[in-house]
């Protein structure tokens, strides 16, 4: 579990790196830069949307994940109180069996 964490956590930062990287650059540039070469940020907008989608996808995936996750231990936790309560029970029998024979 913790590898898929890990690995949409970097995948989550990657988006967010590039969505950086679009607005840094584009901030950065000068107006003068921008005015002589008007298709800088039709090249700069495709990285911010593309790591806005990385990054919002990848935090859906892993809340989704995390919830599977707690939604599958919830059950083993139940299980476990059955088999508490089975050799509780077993050992009541036991018990019983042992004074009889003892009678």
């Amino acid at each position: 579990m913790m590898n898929v964490i890990k690995g949409n956590l970097i995948d989550m930062m990657l988006g967010l790196c590039l969505m950086a990287f679009g607005f840094i650059t584009a901030l950065s540039l000068s107006d003068d830069f921008k005015i002589n070469h008007s298709w800088i940020g039709s090249v700069l907008a495709p990285f911010v949307i593309f790591g806005c989608v990385i990054a919002t996808y990848n935090f859906v995936i892993l809340a989704i994940k995390l919830i599977v996750e707690l939604l599958d231990f919830y059950p083993d936790v139940e299980s476990n109180n059955e088999d508490i309560s089975k050799a509780n029970h077993d050992r009541k029998r036991l018990k019983r069996s042992n004074k009889k024979r003892s009678l």
